[in-house]
């Protein structure tokens, strides 16, 4: 993991490879090689527990399942994690929804373009999907821990500055 050179004059450390730990929080990274076989049997099962079948559009070709973003609040416990089947649960949820009319990515063509992908969901439903795979993700809240004692953040998480 590359660390901006003046992490230490911004009060941060790096800690680990892939650890960074600034103003009270903890930002840790991790990453892999794109998804096998097995992985993406995987993931599409664990984004069908949660959107229904009907109408799902199909998953990227290539997923970088391995790749995460935790971020930690040291004093709070409160932990937000960036992951890809929360990501690509969000995505298939709304493209099952709103179809291609979801994409929310400006293109020059977009009327056109558009007017284009309501054809196409007209004769094949099946290809009415946000094939830019983008999505509003805001990432899984994973844990909520209770802080160390004695360090005056109290008991309850609700107050935490995030």
């Amino acid at each position: 993991m590359e660390v901006h050179p003046d992490l230490s004059a911004h009060g941060g450390e790096t800690c680990a490879p892939g650890l960074v730990r600034i103003r009270g929080w903890s930002v840790a990274c991790s990453n892999g090689a794109m998804a096998g076989a097995t992985e993406l049997e995987e993931l599409a099962a664990g984004v069908a527990e949660r959107v229904p079948a009907e109408g799902q559009p199909p998953l990227p070709e290539i997923i970088f399942a391995q790749n995460r973003l935790t971020l930690t609040h040291e004093a709070s416990g409160i932990t937000l994690a960036f992951g890809a089947l929360g990501a690509l649960e969000v995505w298939a949820r709304n493209s099952a929804e709103h179809g291609a009319a979801g994409v929310t990515v400006p293109m020059a063509s977009s009327k056109s373009w558009k007017e284009k992908a309501a054809q196409y969901a007209e004769q094949d439903p099946a290809r009415n999907f946000d094939w830019t795979y983008t999505s509003d993700y805001t990432g899984d809240p994973v844990a909520v821990t209770a802080p160390a004692e004695g360090d005056g953040a109290g008991s309850s998480a609700g107050g935490a500055p995030v």
